[in-house]
């Protein structure tokens, strides 16, 4: 059984603590971290029209939209979902996408194995702030 899933929203639900831990467990170097970090706590921005521009404002949601960087960093922060794989139920992510195929003996197997894992999913979510896209889930039993 095959189920897909989307992040809803995702790149903007990354919570920074989260992001700067999990990137010091990682033993990345605490100079790169503080970087990044430090880039990713000052964004600012601005809108221009023609001649007029309106005043500097600070955000401070998530990752960078069209960042090469911030594919990197998804998966950084997403990594503990992408490590929930069992003997029987692999799980791949790419970037917001997740990817579920479980095998089992019978149709229910692979349901019970499907429901388990989505329970985990929420429950990664649930903690790191972030949603399934309900609207967008797919699923494909083969047999």
């Amino acid at each position: 059984m095959l189920v897909a899933l989307d992040l809803e929203d995702a790149y903007n639900s990354v919570r920074l603590p989260i992001l700067d831990d999990r990137m010091l467990q990682l033993v990345i170097s605490v100079f790169w971290v503080r970087w990044v970090m430090s880039a990713l706590n000052t964004k600012r921005c601005m809108m221009k029209h023609r001649t007029w521009r309106s005043d500097w404002t600070s955000t401070s949601t998530g990752l960078f939209q069209g960042s090469p960087l911030s594919p990197v960093l998804f998966n950084i922060h997403t990594l503990p979902l992408a490590r929930l794989n069992n003997p029987h139920c692999k799980l791949r992510t790419f970037a917001d996408d997740i990817l579920v195929n479980c095998r089992g003996k019978s149709a229910q197997d692979m349901i019970d194995l499907i429901s388990s894992t989505s329970r985990n999913i929420g429950a990664y979510c649930e903690c790191s702030g972030m949603h399934c896209n309900g609207e967008k889930a797919e699923s494909m039993l083969c047999t």
